[in-house]
């Protein structure tokens, strides 16, 4: 688990490393950046998650917590074909969530195989269709706060659980201009033992601003 996530700052150096290749090698390359949310819902009974207590009072047994709040992405694809390719994608959520009087932030990395199920010419070039399966992982960062009156408030890493997902999504790029495109779209991830929350099963609905090189 480890070596996969290592491994996606590298394909992603890699993918945007394949925007400088000439056209007649490749057939197309996308960047994009948006938000959106993904969610989970609690665990049916605090005794389901890892952990029930309160670290600020450890006698208390706290309700479970959903994942909720805003999720920033990035995302990067490198088409052989019109029809075929692959890609990375990245998605955290912005800030902390508490968790049991901790701070939690979950993060979600996918490669994954692209197809284009719809030829360009039926629409111009404009709307674009976009299938994603893949594999990844998912991260939940658990941070301690607290605050002192010299340094203020702080939050400091002190746990990282690690999880295998299947991904797959659905998304549409609408060029706009050139190869400037909006996309919306919806991700479904399941994660393998994914303990802290109720569900092995995390949507996520998302939209996107991003580029596509070589494009007129």
């Amino acid at each position: 688990m480890k070596l996969i996530i290592r491994a996606f700052p590298i394909v992603f150096l890699f993918l945007l490393a394949l925007a400088t290749v000439p056209r007649a090698q490749a057939q197309s390359f996308s960047v994009s950046f948006g938000a959106g949310a993904a969610t989970d819902k609690a665990c049916v009974r605090p005794a389901d998650c890892l952990d029930q207590q309160d670290i600020n009072n450890p006698a208390q047994l706290d309700n479970a917590p959903k994942m909720t709040g805003a999720f920033g992405k990035i995302g990067a694809d490198f088409m052989f074909t019109g029809h075929l390719g692959f890609g990375f994608q990245a998605d955290w959520k912005f800030s902390q969530g508490d968790y049991f009087g901790f701070g939690y932030r979950p993060e979600f990395f996918d490669l994954n195989a692209i197809y284009h199920p719809i030829p360009d010419k039926l629409t111009r070039g404009r709307v674009v269709p976009e299938i994603q399966v893949g594999l990844g992982a998912a991260r939940v960062n658990s941070y301690l706060t607290g605050s002192t009156a010299l340094t203020g408030t702080q939050s400091e890493l002190f746990a990282i659980s690690s999880h295998f997902l299947v991904h797959g999504g659905f998304g549409v790029k609408l060029y706009v201009k050139g190869g400037i495109f909006i996309k919306p779209q919806v991700d479904a991830r399941y994660v393998v033992n994914f303990t802290q929350f109720g569900s092995d099963f995390v949507p996520e609905y998302s939209v996107s601003l991003g580029y596509t090189f070589g494009r007129r």
